[in-house]
């Protein structure tokens, strides 16, 4: 939790969530910070809430004088399992609130939060042009631009590129330092057991998670040469 003035910056409560679901909906029917066409009913934010809490990944929102003016949270950037060292960040305002320095202080409090938690990096999909304020609010923040889609939205009768900008929160060592996989003591993003397909980080338990997905080898019979698709394959030597 941080405070600077009269804004408050802490974690977000069910009680929050009405004022969050309003900051979103505005942004749904007005703006093109979100490719979402309709805003999604409460229940989702209640969920979203929930599986961030119990998995680990900040919720933040910015109070000021008792009132919620903006939020930010972090999801999975992708569902598949090698990319749990990585999240899509999110901040919205209300846009009675806008310029007033509480997305830096939102975005500032999230990069933080997220390297508490092991990640990575951290990726940022902002729509362009129209979101000229975000792109520069994640430049601020250290965020370099990594790639831009073409045309990929079509919103308010327009189509709209998305600029791809990336944080390293953690450098990648050069030597690995972990698994075979690098899943030691790393956040891992998996979806819940038994549930939807739907991500979110979980911290690391006994089992290894470097394994998943992995087919051992079946052992060679006496007499039976393996077949050649099979054989190891000698380490490379040094590009030139």
């Amino acid at each position: 939790m941080t405070a600077d003035h009269h804004r408050l910056i802490r974690p977000a409560a069910p009680a929050d969530l009405e004022a969050v679901a309003g900051i979103y909906t505005h942004c749904v029917r007005h703006a093109v910070s979100t490719f979402e066409e309709t805003p999604p009913p409460a229940e989702h934010w209640h969920q979203r809430l929930a599986d961030l809490t119990d998995r680990g990944p900040p919720f933040l929102v910015a109070e000021v004088s008792g009132q919620v003016v903006g939020y930010a949270c972090a999801g999975p950037w992708r569902p598949k399992p090698a990319y749990r060292h990585t999240a899509e960040n999110s901040v919205h305002l209300s846009p009675q609130h806008l310029a007033h320095g509480h997305g830096t202080a939102l975005l500032r409090a999230l990069v933080d939060a997220c390297a508490r938690t092991g990640l990575r990096q951290l990726v940022a999909v902002i729509a362009s042009p129209g979101n000229d304020a975000s792109t520069a609010l994640h430049r601020r923040l250290g965020f370099t631009e990594a790639g831009r889609l073409a045309a990929v939205g079509h919103k308010h009768g327009r189509w709209i590129d998305t600029l791809l900008m990336q944080l390293t929160l953690v450098p990648t060592p050069t030597t690995p330092a972990e698994g075979p996989t690098g899943t030691t003591g790393a956040p891992q993003w998996h979806p819940r057991p038994g549930g939807s397909r739907r991500s979110g980080l979980r911290r690391p338990g006994p089992r290894a998670v470097g394994s998943v997905g992995v087919r051992p080898e079946r052992p060679v019979r006496a007499g039976h040469a393996r077949p050649a698709a099979l054989r190891p394959v000698p380490p490379a030597g040094p590009q030139e």
